[in-house]
């Protein structure tokens, strides 16, 4: 698929290959491919890494303003990590999300929103175990909070089942399936 230039294609069978074997090179082929179906979609068009220059500027703006610290600078750290991984600059992604992992309960975003947007990257990278450990992760801190079945996040298992469908893993996609309909 990728030596015909079928991206799309090739970004499934790459992360069919992760999800039976977690191996850098396929990852480093996907990641690639994902670049490349972008570039083709939107090519010189890309309204995407104007809006990333100017979340940054933003966020340099806010942390001279209001401290490295303020809820102001996280929330906008929040928002740049989710267009780095909209842009497939998933470094990026996780190196703002991790750092965010030491928050208290009380500061925004929430671990837990903090802990499904990591899950979210690393569904999109094919690391399909860790993402599902974070998706874990993630609802386990909404446990801690006390959070009802009112206030949390909808939709994760459905994302969990997603990150076994991408990884081919159809036994492990069906059980999360079975609990998102309960959700």
């Amino acid at each position: 698929a990728y030596s015909n230039h079928d991206y799309h294609g090739a970004i499934v069978e790459y992360l069919r290959c992760l999800g039976m074997s977690n191996d850098q090179q396929v990852r480093d082929k996907l990641i690639k491919s994902l670049h490349l179906a972008r570039a083709a979609e939107f090519g010189k068009s890309d309204p995407a890494p104007d809006y990333v220059a100017l979340l940054v500027k933003s966020m340099n703006l806010k942390q001279q303003a209001f401290g490295k610290k303020s809820l102001q600078v996280s929330g906008a750290s929040y928002i740049l990590s989710k267009a780095y991984e909209f842009t497939n600059n998933f470094e990026s992604a996780e190196s703002m999300l991790k750092s965010k992992k030491s928050f208290s309960a009380n500061e925004y975003p929430e671990r837990c929103t903090v802990a499904f947007a990591l899950a979210d990257v690393y569904a999109k990278e094919g690391k399909c175990d860790q993402a599902v450990a974070k998706y874990h992760a993630g609802q386990e801190y909404e446990k801690k909070k006390g959070y009802g079945s009112k206030q949390a996040e909808y939709g994760i298992w459905a994302r969990i089942a997603n990150a076994y469908i991408s990884a081919g893993r159809y036994a492990e996609a069906k059980s999360a399936i079975e609990r998102a309909d309960e959700e």
